[in-house]
């Protein structure tokens, strides 16, 4: 008796094709009625993947992986499937899943398209990718009209409202203590409208514990690989969605250049307190941007890359990586570098700054070198200056001899001399003021001392915050910070001071590094 073919069945729909009522189900009972009528198979594994897309690897999806694994173990003879693009519908990856599977001697069948022959599989494949195009902007144009109808075309739902009848309404969920859906936007917009920062609001609905959209169950939310906790960046979303105002806009994601079709739904903010939000959050990004801490831009994170952000807590200034203040969650990348007590560490480089500029040392000697350079400089283009105005006051007495002598020999009237004569004349007297002030004066004689005193009586009568920032941007080249995880609780960072002083080089300029 001849053994029978292990068969495993694979089987998938993506969440777009879900929406034209396709499902896991439908390809389930046509690979089932095949194997009804072959009595020599043995159906020993059903591989499953719903609401993933086919551009997704094969191998990198959850019921496909399992495929993959059970094909590597030689636990199978043939996977059967509905159509190519069940598989994919990438042709790059369709060709190496033919080519694993042919590797490991599993047959590849298709219920409603022959798969067994590699030529007419490429091209299946090739197909399938197009055909992958031609549903997208099919779907494409249907949820525009859905979305001109009134109705909501799918997707997250914006927190404060759920979906009704196909349309947007407003949520009466109660979602924490007495606070609806609805409640928890008005308090956002609040906030913000009295000043509050994204990250406070953020900060307070987390220690209240208020549940965020990702975390609450039901259609139109998530669960799956996502943080429930509020971050500065999601207010950041709510606080400029439109939608809140009773304007939704469709399109907002799509290819630069797409139509927008914006539509009219349930208002939860007034025109006010909308307004009085974007004030307010313009008002803080302006001074934010304002604010003359000392180090900015200066400060690199030797573990992301990214620049540091100065802030202020209880009058401290803190330095935090761009990577942790975006607010993107460990999910997300969210940098663990140490934040930097700004206030100590620029009191250390101002203390630097202060003592060089104090004794400038060799700075001095190249100001002064910088001088000599520059009146000799001065003195050459002068000298040329007074050369080619004596030419000139020479040629105008020579310009007056010949018309003396053309006078003489009657070539010309007096008349005529005499405008000549007092054309040079007037001539004569422009080039000698011209060369009484080309007389070289009296060398400017550089005094170190007087510089240096001067400058004691700046930094002795105080700088101004924007003053000591603006040198601290000229002098310091950067500050590299390198966090190390001592514990598992605890971290240390290091810093690589590296200034832009005047050093002794061959050119007379250099940087001078010190770590701190």
């Amino acid at each position: 008796m001849n053994a029978k073919r292990r068969v495993a069945l694979y089987l998938r729909v993506s969440s777009d094709e879900q929406r034209e009522k396709q499902t896991i189900q439908n390809q389930r009972d046509s690979l089932q009625h095949r194997m009804d009528h072959e009595p020599d198979t043995e159906l020993v594994a059903t591989f499953a993947d719903d609401g993933i897309s086919g551009t997704v690897p094969l191998a990198e999806r959850p019921g496909g992986a399992k495929l993959v694994a059970a094909v590597e173990r030689a636990a199978l003879d043939e996977i059967w499937v509905t159509r190519a693009d069940r598989l994919g519908r990438d042709a790059l990856d369709l060709f190496h899943v033919w080519d694993h599977f042919q590797a490991h001697d599993v047959r590849l069948v298709g219920v409603e398209e022959s798969l067994e022959d590699e030529f007419q599989f490429d091209l299946l494949a090739v197909f399938s990718k197009h055909e992958r195009k031609r549903i997208l902007d099919r779907m494409a144009k249907g949820m525009a009209r859905i979305v001109r109808e009134g109705k909501y075309p799918g997707g997250i739902v914006p927190y404060g409202y759920h979906v009704l009848d196909s349309k947007l309404a407003v949520d009466p969920t109660v979602v924490w203590g007495e606070w609806t859906a609805v409640d928890v936007i008005l308090h956002i917009f609040m906030w913000a409208a009295e000043g509050r920062s994204s990250r406070w609001i953020a900060e307070e609905l987390n220690r209240l514990g208020v549940p965020t959209s990702y975390n609450r169950a039901g259609p139109g939310s998530r669960r799956a690989r996502t943080a429930a906790r509020w971050w500065p960046g999601r207010i950041q979303q709510i606080l400029k969605n439109t939608t809140y105002v009773g304007q939704y806009v469709y399109g907002k994601r799509g290819k630069p250049g797409r139509e927008l079709i914006e539509v009219s739904v349930p208002r939860l903010v007034s025109d006010a307190v909308w307004e009085q939000a974007h004030v307010r959050m313009g008002t803080r990004s302006r001074a934010a941007k304002t604010w003359p801490y000392l180090l900015r831009s200066r400060l690199l994170c030797h573990r992301c890359g990214l620049n540091f952000t100065g802030s202020r807590s209880h009058g401290t200034i803190w330095y935090r990586c761009n990577g942790q203040l975006a607010g993107r969650g460990e999910t997300r990348g969210r940098c663990s570098a140490k934040a930097i007590n700004g206030t100590v560490l620029e009191a250390i480089v101002w203390d630097d700054i202060e003592r060089f500029l104090r004794e400038p040392g060799t700075l001095l000697d190249e100001l002064a070198a910088d001088v000599a350079h520059y009146e000799n400089q001065d003195a050459a283009a002068a000298q040329a200056d007074r050369l080619t105005l004596e030419a000139a006051f020479a040629d105008v007495a020579t310009q007056r001899d010949r018309i003396l002598d053309l006078y003489q020999d009657g070539r010309v009237d007096r008349d005529a001399l005499d405008v000549r004569l007092d054309d040079l004349r007037h001539r004569e007297v422009h080039l000698h003021d011209r060369l009484a002030e080309s007389a070289p004066a009296e060398p400017l004689q550089p005094d170190p001392e007087a510089l240096y005193a001067e400058l004691r009586r700046r930094l002795d009568a105080g700088l101004s915050s924007d003053e000591r920032q603006e040198i601290a941007q000229l002098l310091v080249k950067r500050i590299v910070v390198d966090t190390t995880d001592t514990t598992p609780r605890q971290k240390q960072a290091t810093l690589t001071v590296e200034y832009l002083f005047v050093a002794p080089t061959t050119n007379g300029r250099g940087s001078s590094p010190r770590p701190s």
